[in-house]
């Protein structure tokens, strides 16, 4: 795993959280106990542990919204924080929303960023219009902004 240091447009997004219905095996007189398909049985009792589902609310994570069409143009870099923030996973020279870290030092000047910014709207269009309508209703918002994000991949 190596630190990564990114600097350009990027989407974040924030929305309702996901729910999501999960199923666990418990025991009906000792629901602190667990079970699996290898361990069927309560240790204290021996009763067969019985099916219970449950909800859960989850961030949305880019797997999840996307096909296979658009999966390799945004990535979602592991940081902390409950929105989703994507970046993009394609340079384009004529139309660049990032820095690739080229040189050794480079200024960012306000046009800079509102021109990085207005190119990831146009690189990744579609796949914005695509992540809306997937997200629908528990969508709040969807903004593209200018920054420097450090993560691990």
């Amino acid at each position: 795993m190596s630190e990564q240091v990114f600097c350009g447009a990027y989407l974040e997004i924030e929305a309702e959280k996901q729910t999501i219905v999960k199923e666990t095996l418990v025991c009906s007189d000792h629901p602190e106990e667990s079970g699996d398909e290898k361990n069927k049985f309560c240790p204290y009792c021996g009763k067969m542990f019985v099916p219970v589902k449950f909800e859960e609310k989850v961030k949305d994570a880019l797997i999840s919204l996307l096909d296979t069409e658009f999966e390799d143009e945004l990535c979602e870099p592991e940081i902390e924080g409950d929105n989703l923030v994507l970046i993009g996973n394609k340079y384009d020279a004529k139309f660049p929303d990032c820095s690739l870290f080229d040189l050794d030092y480079f200024e960012v000047t306000e046009a800079m960023i509102k021109l990085f910014k207005i190119n990831f709207a146009k690189n990744y269009e579609q796949v914005i219009k695509v992540l809306e309508a997937r997200i629908g209703n528990r969508l709040k918002s969807m903004t593209i902004k200018f920054g420097v994000i450090i993560y691990f991949s």
